[in-house]
């Protein structure tokens, strides 16, 4: 009986013991990624791209848009997104064209009349016009560039930077990454700035385990996700042993984006369907070398512990010259981009204006034009037009618009001023031309700074006012608080120039 039980238990830890290597077997199987497939290996896929070798003697393979770089006045390398190639830098050039001639209004403007054949066309003029040269490359593991399993921000950025080296490009390029690819934008910043000559943001995924961070907002950003994707960053952040197995795996569902369902806002799917629909470019596997040293190895190395802080990074740029832009899907991730940009010293620089150049300081131009001085110490710039205010039968205050300033009141002809007996006075708003800035500038200041040019100038206790664009915010203002110098009409700037056509009198 004794030995019967032994026997039992001797097979029942045999049993167990099985099992337990069994199970082993099949989690290391599920949790190590198989190798990868490299380009030009027996087995692998073939080489149809250019390529370099670098130092460590992997490859590179990139692809070149724009002019010539003999003839680029701006060189630029972009860093892809996640899921895309070197092939995508093709639609791209047009962004940098715009980055270069600050003209992202109007691309903007373009983007959303739905003409995208006309977006296309105007970047590629302005492309060319300007000298824009941009090389793409397959960032380690996509595409035909070789895997690098030690891979890190580091080591990108000095794949770039060799990259640069062999091509020729010179010792300072901008760069310029999109999504996933701001990772590298941030790593050529800390390691190569001295390389670089400017940085763009497009778009940019961010790490929320940053530093330097506030918690608060990063946790908001955090859920905006989708919750597939909280817990898809959050494996390759904490677990990045447990990634493959994560995103291989049928039993919960893996990232949103891997299976190419994002969560996007309604125009930025009118806008990618748009670029991806009718930019022909060349087709491509950014994954023919296996998912684990492209996909995943992003999501590891983007969502992981970085070696250092972005938010302790100093200025490279002694002019100051860096642009940022995103799309809108999903408003706290933006915002979180944003504000990572903005927790950089030097960033701030660029966002706070410098100090005014005052008139007639040591430094600042002269003072040329009549000026007042309200009570609070700052000057108003003023000019009269039309008959002499003591003869005059009525008399108008004038408002300019955007961009301009007083001596945009003279408008009206002698022969007009002279038969309806007008005089018109029209000053340089706050910190247009000569008058000095008013920091504090709210519609109401503007309204008593109205008043008080009328009482030094004797207009008397009404008074006329003409508002012509960005002026008419005056218009509102004086009607609102300065309603006992009550005016008998207020005017449009076209309405007092109609007004004479007719042969209309002043009521």
């Amino acid at each position: 009986m004794g030995t019967s039980y032994e026997t039992l238990s001797g097979m029942y830890k045999t049993i167990i013991v099985v099992l337990l290597i069994g199970f082993v077997a099949w989690a290391f199987q599920a949790i190590v990624p198989p190798q990868p497939n490299i380009c030009g290996s027996p087995n692998g896929p073939p080489i149809t791209a250019t390529r370099i070798k670098l130092r460590d003697g992997r490859h590179l393979a990139y692809a070149e848009h724009g002019v010539p770089k003999e003839m680029a006045k701006y060189k630029f390398v972009f860093f892809h997104g996640f899921g895309f190639g070197r092939n995508d830098g093709s639609f791209v050039t047009p962004v940098v064209s715009s980055t270069v001639v600050n003209v992202l209004v109007d691309c903007f403007v373009k983007f959303f009349s739905n003409d995208f054949d006309l977006v296309l066309g105007f970047f590629q003029e302005i492309t060319e016009e300007l000298g824009v040269y941009l090389v793409s490359f397959d960032r380690p593991g996509y595409g035909e560039s070789d895997p690098d399993p030690k891979r890190t921000l580091k080591s990108t950025a000095f794949d770039v930077e060799e990259l640069a080296d062999q091509l020729g490009l010179g010792s300072k390029f901008y760069v310029l990454g999109f999504s996933m690819g701001g990772q590298v934008v941030w790593a050529c910043l800390k390691y190569i700035s001295h390389r670089l000559a400017g940085a763009t943001l497009v778009a940019p995924v961010v790490n929320y385990w940053l530093p330097g961070f506030p918690n608060n907002l990063a946790k908001e950003a955090y859920y905006e996700q989708l919750p597939q994707d909280q817990w898809a960053v959050g494996v390759a952040h904490y677990t990045p042993w447990l990634t493959y197995w994560w995103n291989t795996q049928k039993w919960f569902p893996a990232s949103s984006v891997i299976a190419q369902k994002p969560k996007l806002s309604p125009p930025d799917v009118k806008i990618l369907t748009a670029m991806f629909a009718r930019q022909e470019r060349p087709k491509e596997n950014v994954t023919q070398q296996g998912v684990y040293e492209s996909l995943l190895r992003d999501m590891m190395v983007g969502f992981g512990s970085w070696e250092f802080d972005p938010t302790d990074l100093a200025n490279p740029f002694l002019d100051n010259e860096d642009i940022l832009s995103g799309m809108l899907s999903s408003v706290r991730r933006l915002i979180f981009g944003v504000v990572l940009i903005g927790f950089l010293a030097w960033a701030f620089q660029t966002i706070v204006p410098p100090p005014p150049n005052i008139c007639g300081t040591p430094n600042g131009p002269p003072v040329t034009a009549t000026r007042i001085k309200l009570r609070d110490g700052r000057h108003l710039a003023y000019a009269e037009y039309g008959v002499p205010k003591e003869r005059a039968k009525y008399k108008f205050v004038f408002f300019h618009g955007f961009g301009f300033g007083r001596n945009d009141g003279s408008f009206a002809t002698p022969e007009i001023t002279e038969e309806l007996g007008l005089y018109l006075v029209s000053f340089d708003r706050p910190g247009y031309g000569e008058s000095d800035p008013d920091p504090k500038r709210t519609l109401k200041s503007t309204a008593f700074d109205v008043e008080e040019l009328a009482d030094q100038l004797g207009l008397g206790s009404k008074f006329y006012v003409i508002g012509n664009s960005m002026g008419g915010q005056v218009v509102w203002a004086c009607l609102k608080f300065i309603s006992h110098r009550r005016f008998l009409q207020c005017f449009s700037f076209a309405c007092f120039a109609c007004m004479y056509a007719f042969g209309c009198s002043v009521p």
